[in-house]
């Protein structure tokens, strides 16, 4: 297996799934490093927030947020905005 970017074994410790050598492959194939940051950044109130966190364009941000939770990968709460996958087990659930 060729090796992928820091980046998203960085989100496999963020959701506590270091231990699961397949899934730092798996999100790179369901995200862009970009993307990657934005998980990195949650939780968060909005989209405001993680784009003034990254420095970034706030409808770009919008933009990949909304890939994200299609993707099952960022999550909306009633309270508190929105967060990403907990763990690998609640990535499958999605």
């Amino acid at each position: 297996m060729s090796e992928v970017n820091p980046i998203y074994r960085k989100v496999c410790a963020h959701v506590r799934a270091e231990d699961y050598d397949f899934v730092p492959k798996v999100l790179s194939l369901m995200m862009t490093p970009y993307q990657a940051e934005i998980l990195l950044t949650m939780p968060a109130a909005d989209a405001a927030e993680v784009a003034g966190k990254l420095g970034r364009d706030i409808a770009e941000v919008e933009k990949d947020i909304q890939n994200l939770f299609e993707k099952g990968l960022v999550l909306f709460r009633k309270k508190g905005g929105m967060r990403t996958f907990y763990s690998v087990t609640e990535l499958k659930d999605t």
